[in-house]
C-alpha cells in the first residue's frame, strides 16, 4: 500500500478448514497493522459473491494481548466465507470497553478493504456483545454505506444501562446468598472463571428456587419469571455469566 498509515504485515493465499474436515476454496487473506495499533485482516474466498461482513468483536480482558481473534472469530469467518462473503475485521487498538475506538476502527475497515479487492457489491455489518454497540452507530450514522446489521446479545440499550443492570445483579445476589461469590460489586479474584468458579455456584443457589425467584423479582433487574422451571435457571445463569 502506498499511505504511509499503515503498516502491511502478511499477504496469503491458504485453504482452509472447516470442522477439521470439510474444505473450502482456496482463500486470500490479508492481515497488518495500523498507525493506532490496531491489526486487521481480511479473508475473501476464490468464489467471492462481492459482499462482505464486517465483524465488531465484544469486549476483550484489558489485560489481554491485542489479537485479532479473542478465541471466537472462526465460529462466524469460515460458514461465512464458506458461503462465498468476504470477512473483515479490527482487533482495536485497546481493550476493555472500547466502543469509541470499536467504531472508529471498524469503520476504518472500509477504506482499507477497498484498496485491496476493489468496491464490494454489498456491505454488512455482524456485532457481538460490545461489539453491538459498535455496530448501532455505523448503521446510523452511514446508512448509504452500510446495507445490514446483525447484532448478537448487543448493549442496544447502552453500555451504562447494561453495567448499571450487573452491578444490581451482583448486589442483590450478595444480599439474597451472603457470602457465597468471590470478590466484590467490582471485582473478582483474579483467575476467577465461570466455569470452574461461577457456574457451580450459581447452581447451588438454584437449589432454593424461592429465594431465587424473589431475587427476579425486584424491579431492578427488569427480568419477570413467568416459567420457573424453564426460565430461572437460564435467567441466574445468563446474569452470572455476563457479570464475569
Amino acid at each position: 500500500m502506498s499511505s504511509p498509515m499503515f503498516r502491511q504485515i502478511l499477504i496469503w493465499t491458504s485453504v482452509l478448514v472447516l470442522s477439521g474436515t470439510s474444505l473450502l476454496a482456496d482463500v486470500t487473506v490479508i492481515e497488518g497493522e495500523t498507525d493506532s495499533g490496531a491489526l486487521y485482516g481480511f479473508y475473501v474466498p476464490d468464489n467471492w459473491n462481492g459482499d462482505v461482513v464486517f465483524f465488531a468483536h465484544g469486549m476483550v480482558d484489558p489485560n489481554a494481548p491485542i489479537t485479532l481473534d479473542p478465541g471466537y472469530v472462526a465460529r462466524f469467518r469460515e460458514p461465512l466465507l464458506q458461503s462465498g462473503f468476504g470477512f473483515a475485521l479490527s482487533s482495536f487498538s485497546e481493550n476493555g470497553y472500547a466502543v469509541k475506538r470499536g467504531v472508529q476502527e471498524t469503520h476504518q475497515l472500509r477504506g482499507l478493504f477497498r484498496s485491496y479487492f476493489g468496491e464490494p457489491r454489498r456491505s454488512y455489518l455482524i456485532g457481538i456483545s460490545m461489539g453491538g454497540g459498535v455496530v448501532i452507530p455505523l448503521i446510523e450514522d452511514y446508512p448509504n454505506q452500510y446495507d445490514g446489521a446483525f447484532i448478537m446479545c448487543g448493549i442496544n440499550g447502552g453500555g451504562a444501562h447494561a453495567m448499571k443492570k450487573f452491578f444490581d445483579f451482583r448486589v442483590l445476589f450478595d444480599y439474597y446468598y451472603p457470602g457465597l461469590l468471590p470478590g466484590e460489586v467490582t471485582s473478582l479474584p483474579e483467575g476467577t472463571t465461570f466455569g470452574d468458579d461461577i457456574l457451580p455456584l450459581g447452581f447451588l443457589a438454584l437449589s432454593t428456587p424461592a429465594q431465587a425467584l424473589e431475587l427476579f423479582s425486584v424491579d431492578q433487574l427488569e427480568l419477570e419469571i413467568v416459567d420457573p422451571v424453564s426460565e430461572l435457571a437460564p435467567a441466574m445463569i445468563g446474569n452470572l455469566a455476563s457479570y464475569t
